[in-house]
């Protein structure tokens, strides 16, 4: 049985035979001074912005992974993101009853960008100050 936080790119296969499909690239060597920061990480954004991001990021047109900035529950970077390695996976049931499942790697880091969390808080203001970082 795969996981989603099995090493996609050497297993592909495991991945492929489980009918999901992978990214080629990997997020840990696409740090590029491209910075999209995402403010929440909830259901839409994991369905749609993450898919949006990989499929830049498979063209080449992106060259750095997202940071999700979740702003309004902690649990959400432990429980939805770190927790998996801030991989994602997307299941789209269609109406024949087939599923389209899909793994997103286009997080690079997710964060909870609070003042009462310090380290957060100021990780995200030097993205800003220095977007290469």
């Amino acid at each position: 049985m795969v996981k989603i936080t099995d090493d996609y790119l050497n297993n592909k296969k495991e991945f492929t035979d489980a009918g999901i499909k992978v990214p080629t690239y990997d997020i840990k060597k696409k740090n590029g001074a491209t910075k999209w920061v995402h403010f929440g990480g909830g259901n839409l954004f994991r369905a749609f912005h993450a898919a949006i991001a990989d499929r830049l990021l498979e063209s080449g047109d992106l060259d750095a992974g997202i940071v999700v900035a979740e702003t309004h529950d902690k649990d959400v970077v432990t429980d939805a993101y770190k927790k998996f390695n801030d991989r994602i996976l997307r299941v789209i049931t269609h109406e024949d009853g087939n599923f389209e499942k899909e793994l997103f790697a286009s997080v690079s880091d997710a964060l909870y960008f609070d003042q009462s969390n310090p380290d957060g808080w100021k990780k995200l203001f030097k993205i800003f100050e220095n977007p290469a970082l």
